[in-house]
């Protein structure tokens, strides 16, 4: 079951929407290869590992990447004044 298809995303959303939705597809990828519920660590690790490396997370590592790379520069710009 892959929920980061089943949850469309528009134009309109923003980066924190991105991360949540993000977060929820790695763990829908846990719980459908697992077949429990409450899968155990391993299984989130290995769908941590998918959402890194898999293709159709693609998207959201960018936006996540980007949303990063502001934060840390707005964190920057206020600590060197």
């Amino acid at each position: 079951m892959d929920i980061s298809r089943q949850l469309p995303l528009s134009g309109n959303t923003v980066a924190p929407h991105i991360k949540s939705i993000f977060r929820f597809a790695l763990r829908a990828d846990a719980v459908a290869a697992s077949g429990t519920v409450l899968p155990e660590p391993g299984w989130a690790v290995r769908a941590f590992r998918g959402g890194l490396v898999d293709k159709r997370y693609t998207k959201d590592r960018l936006w996540l990447g980007i949303s990063t790379l502001v934060l840390l520069s707005s964190s920057l710009v206020s600590f060197l004044r």
